[in-house]
């Protein structure tokens, strides 16, 4: 059976023993602080094609309560990345639809940065992503370094999760392989052919798509 693999994670602001909130506005939803950023995985699951439009609304509800509307009125703010390619077209679909059934209901939305994505060779890896029409060409590359970083960093953490083990599997069998001179540049690929890795790309999505929006940044808005 095919499977399309979906994965969560939840971002949480660590805050340094010695950090300082600094009010710039009124609202404390303007209040800024040096900190840490950590990321939980709360979902991670792979589900077959005839579950796949019920699971992708059950996920988008879960999503949603992470980012709950503010005491202040504020938006919470939630990224949401689909690979478009085959199935993943059909969670595009449903995510649309929820958010534009909200908004003609006039319910609460976050703030949703959502970006259909396509994977490209690794050998476009230079080039800024830019998006091309409805969809974000993303090189495979690009996207998995930052999530192994976050990996040594200790970012990441995988919580109690109903395909944990097949993640960590998917983890531990991926490589980089380094090219013969002249020939290219790295690949990232499982060790064996026969392993799959659509958790582990998932999970590279949901990271890319936090990482791309706030690289740069050295301060974090905190909402509480």
């Amino acid at each position: 059976a095919d499977y399309t693999a979906m994965v969560v994670l939840k971002k949480t602001v660590v805050p340094l023993e010695t950090a300082m909130f600094n009010p710039v506005g009124p609202e404390p939803g303007n209040r800024l602080v040096n900190g840490s950023v950590k990321f939980d995985v709360v979902y991670a699951r792979r589900v077959k094609d005839r579950r796949l439009t019920q699971t992708a609304r059950e996920v988008f509800e879960r999503v949603l309560k992470l980012a709950p509307q503010g005491a202040f009125g504020e938006k919470g703010q939630i990224s949401l990345a689909v690979d478009g390619t085959g199935l993943g077209r059909t969670v595009i679909d449903v995510f649309r639809d929820e958010m534009d059934s909200r908004r003609r209901r006039r319910e609460y939305l976050p703030e949703i940065d959502f970006r259909p994505v396509n994977w490209r060779s690794s050998a476009e890896s230079m080039k800024r992503p830019q998006r091309d029409g409805d969809y974000w060409p993303v090189p495979w590359a690009q996207a998995v370094w930052p999530c192994v970083v976050a990996f040594q960093e200790e970012k990441i953490r995988i919580g109690r999760v109903d395909d944990k083990e097949q993640l960590l599997h998917e983890l531990r069998s991926f490589r980089m392989k380094k090219p013969k001179p002249g020939s290219g540049v790295e690949k990232y690929e499982s060790f064996r052919q026969k392993d799959h890795d659509d958790l582990l790309a998932a999970l590279t999505l949901a990271y890319w798509c936090w990482w791309y929006r706030r690289k740069g940044s050295k301060k974090l808005r905190v909402i509480y």
